[in-house]
């Protein structure tokens, strides 16, 4: 902000040069003489079974990597904001107060692109949210209508990911923006 008539001071970004280095994640599969001997029957399922293996290896990282060459997890990083446990809450339960705590922690300019990360084990939580007078949640949990089986929590895209820390853990669900 500059007062009427005054200069504009010149400046210059202070930039750091950055290597990205490229690395693979590759699958090894042990395969039977009978498996190589229909190859129709492979075909079909090694590349089912290899994405379905990539993709438990890549919700790892990115949930609990620890750099050093490889992704640096949510769970590592020094970004990482947690809210605390409710008082009188269950030890693995997750309560709407939770949800509504971590919500509140998230830049409203970050919200569009929320997504919620959660251990498949408070699922059951997810679905019993109740308000503080005990009455259903249920506006803050509602079925996905764009993905069958998929749910919305605070309307952002809930996904269950085995990669979660424990229910009761820090991280056993995750905002993540």
């Amino acid at each position: 902000w500059l007062d009427g008539g005054a200069q504009y001071q010149s400046s210059r970004p202070l930039l750091r040069n950055i290597g990205l280095r490229l690395r693979r994640l590759g699958v090894f599969c042990y395969v039977t003489n009978e498996c190589l001997s229909d190859a129709s029957a492979l075909e079909s399922w090694l590349p089912k079974a290899a994405a379905k293996e990539i993709a438990w290896a890549i919700n790892q990282a990115v949930v609990n990597g620890l750099g050093g060459g490889r992704p640096l997890g949510i769970m590592n990083s020094n970004s990482r904001v947690t809210v605390s446990a409710v008082s009188g809450q269950g030890a693995t339960t997750v309560v709407l107060q939770n949800v509504l705590d971590m919500y509140a922690r998230i830049p409203v300019s970050l919200r569009p692109s929320l997504v919620w990360l959660y251990n498949p084990g408070i699922e059951q939580s997810l679905f019993r949210l109740q308000t503080a007078s005990g009455q259903s949640a249920t506006n803050f949990l509602q079925p996905d209508p764009n993905k069958r089986g998929g749910w919305l929590l605070m309307n952002a895209p809930a996904l269950p990911i085995e990669a979660c820390p424990a229910p009761g853990t820090e991280g056993d669900i995750i905002a993540f923006a």
